[in-house]
């Protein structure tokens, strides 16, 4: 069976073809990518997705919630009982598309841990892009006081160059910042990930509840700490400590050594393929009423950010 399927509102670079959305259909139909697709998957980075009246599938990497009266059906990294959505958070995006199931779930050895803690011959870095995160930032600033924090990406970048491939660049370094942009519970994306998956150790802020998936003895969560500054003195310890940061390597990533529910990827495809066929029987929402709902939601959003974005220019020309 011929399956038309389309995206919009993605991320940039995001590959039509290579995401685990077209490679799971392209096990059980003829998958064509079509503008005018039988269901449409969309993001959150635009509203292109308007324009289509077909069924449509959310995805989204960000702390936003699947909008019943834009979205069929939908992905997110929140909890719900919604039949029509699926907890599939961006960490588990990541580790299905770079098949990183075997990396992660290999325990190093105390030989191997030893080895990959001295084969890194620099202290910490960051990768970031977004500026609207006050807490990371605070973190970043304050632990660059003692020791200086490379900062490879896009914002408040000190390297001289901004960097080609991230996990190249994080695979030298000792300790990764990966603070999430906000907190929320079940928030969780790729940054934690990336610095496991190169053997350092992650220094995390975000998903309060992340403890609930991941082993906390491998990584540094800044909300196991009493303050910044204690968290700081262990990481400075820990640097001047060899065993321990040993300790922390031969630790297994994920809590009790079993996969977390959002890594049961039997299940997500078989979510993703009766989305898909039940997609194909219903009248889409974007042909109903509550597409009318869905507009007046939208004004609403545009409004509250040309406020958002009127007032920080007012503050700035004000300073």
């Amino acid at each position: 069976m011929i399956l038309k399927i389309d995206f919009v509102d993605f991320w940039k670079y995001f590959d039509k073809k290579d995401n685990p959305f077209f490679k799971i259909l392209s096990q059980y139909f003829e998958v064509k990518i079509d503008k005018d697709p039988d269901i449409l998957f969309y993001s959150c980075y635009g509203w292109d997705y308007l324009n289509y009246k077909c069924p449509r599938i959310y995805y989204t990497a960000e702390n936003k919630a699947v909008d019943f009266t834009g979205a069929d059906f939908g992905f997110s990294f929140r909890f719900s009982k919604n039949r029509k959505h699926y907890r599939f958070p961006f960490y588990a995006y990541i580790i299905y598309q770079d098949n990183l199931l075997p990396v992660l779930t290999r325990k190093l050895s105390y030989d191997q841990a030893r080895e990959a803690w001295n084969s890194k011959d620099k202290f910490c870095c960051m990768v970031i892009s977004n500026s609207n995160a006050p807490k990371r930032i605070s973190f970043f600033e304050n632990l660059s006081l003692y020791k200086k924090v490379d900062s490879g990406g896009g914002y408040l970048n000190n390297i001289g160059f901004r960097i080609q491939n991230k996990i190249n660049f994080i695979t030298d370094y000792k300790f990764v910042l990966s603070f999430e942009n906000e907190s929320f519970r079940g928030y969780t994306t790729e940054k934690i990930i990336h610095a496991l998956q190169v053997n350092s150790i992650p220094i995390y802020w975000g998903d309060p509840s992340i403890n609930d998936e991941f082993n906390s003895k491998r990584f540094l969560n800044l909300a196991d700490f009493e303050s910044e500054e204690d968290l700081i003195n262990k990481i400075l310890n820990i640097l001047s400590d060899e065993q321990e940061a040993i300790n922390i390597l031969t630790e297994p990533v994920f809590k009790n050594e079993e996969l977390p529910k959002a890594l049961n990827f039997k299940n997500f495809e078989l979510f993703l393929l009766n989305a898909v066929r039940e997609s194909l029987k219903i009248k889409p929402v974007a042909i109903t009423y509550k597409r009318h709902l869905h507009k007046l939601k939208i004004l609403t959003v545009k409004f509250k950010k040309k406020v958002f974005f009127l007032k920080k220019k007012l503050r700035i020309n004000g300073s």
